[in-house]
């Protein structure tokens, strides 16, 4: 019985193994995002842009950053309110501007001083009415300036994201918290006698958690492709 018990054990630590290193939690975020931030800009041919997301209840983060100085807007925050990604965030509304200077209402909301042209595009992220985050482009190529078939644009693909990336942080935290409780479960039958039973049905438990977390990843894909 100690020797199957064994065997069960290093095939169920192997299937443990693969269930954490999926890959961090936080670079799989980041992956999306930046995905996500390419197909706004290649949708509207901005150059480049920015997401930021609700952390808290007053506050923005910036999460990736396309084609800017990354070094200067590393952990970059906004309260909600505060600056154009604020304002957004704030009113929930999408924001067209052909140029900065022609729009006295933005007098005194600075841009970034590492996006240098003056048309731009903020659109916000959300779910069923609550706020995930704001998407910023800027840039247009040629030097051109943005419109309003750029903003329906954006605020389209804006929907469809808003929906894809709250599924998919529900996912990333079912994920953690998943890996937390395997992580107890495993060092609490090492400690067990009665380790073989109890291996068995954890080594079908995580056959089985890996099934479910990738049927909410088939959306997410899709909306990749």
């Amino acid at each position: 019985i100690m020797a199957i018990g064994s065997g069960t054990l290093v095939r169920t630590q192997k299937s443990f193994n693969k269930l954490m290193n999926i890959a961090p939690f936080r670079n799989q975020l980041k992956d999306f995002l930046g995905l996500s931030l390419d197909r706004c800009m290649q949708a509207v041919d901005a150059k480049s842009g920015s997401i930021f997301l609700i952390a808290g209840n007053n506050e923005l983060v910036l999460e990736v950053a396309k084609n800017v100085n990354k070094e200067n807007l590393e952990g970059v925050r906004a309260k909600i309110g505060e600056r154009i990604v604020g304002k957004v965030a704030l009113e929930k509304k999408p924001l067209l501007v052909e140029n900065i200077d022609d729009e006295p209402s933005l007098k005194f909301h600075p841009k970034f001083k590492e996006y240098q042209d003056k048309s731009f595009l903020s659109a916000p992220l959300e779910f069923e009415g609550e706020l995930i985050g704001v998407v910023n482009v800027n840039d247009k190529k040629q030097g051109a300036a943005f419109n309003a078939a750029d903003l329906h644009t954006l605020v389209t693909i804006c929907k469809h994201l808003g929906v894809t990336l709250h599924s998919f942080l529900i996912y990333l935290e079912n994920q953690k918290k998943l890996n937390e409780e395997l992580a107890k479960e495993m060092g609490d039958l090492r400690k067990s006698h009665d380790a073989h039973k109890k291996l068995s049905s954890l080594g079908k438990f995580v056959g089985g958690v890996v099934h479910e977390l990738n049927n909410p990843l088939d959306g997410v894909i899709r909306y990749i492709n």
